[in-house]
């Protein structure tokens, strides 16, 4: 299957990146390859993603005990630049963190405190 998938990962959105790898770790399915080569993907789509979508992606990663240091730092980066704009400087673009909710904040630390 992953053989399959693999061509098909520039069609990916966002949400197809996060649902499917929050689907393998979830089922605790090893998925080397396939996580190795979202991460790239994930890191190009970055802009794109919504709360939801970078808490469940890391989320995944960790709980599969996956690492992907350059996704959560890209992840962290764009994370801390939304967070330094003030609304004038960030012609209508929303704060990704203004958009987590409680449960997308507790994954999310919990997933940078698991990866180290």
């Amino acid at each position: 299957m992953i053989n399959q998938l693999t061509p098909k990962l520039n069609h990916c959105n966002a949400q197809d990146i996060a649902n499917t790898v929050w689907a393998y770790a979830t089922v605790n399915h090893p998925a080397p390859e396939l996580f190795d080569a979202m991460a790239p993907m994930a890191i190009e789509k970055l802009d794109s993603f919504d709360s939801q979508n970078l808490s469940n992606t890391v989320w995944a990663y960790s709980t599969a005990q996956h690492p992907a240091s350059e996704l959560f730092e890209a992840m962290a980066a764009a994370l801390k630049v939304t967070a330094s704009m003030s609304s004038a400087d960030n012609n209508g673009s929303i704060n990704k963190l203004d958009t987590f909710n409680s449960q997308a904040i507790s994954n999310t630390a919990w997933a940078y405190a698991s990866m180290g």
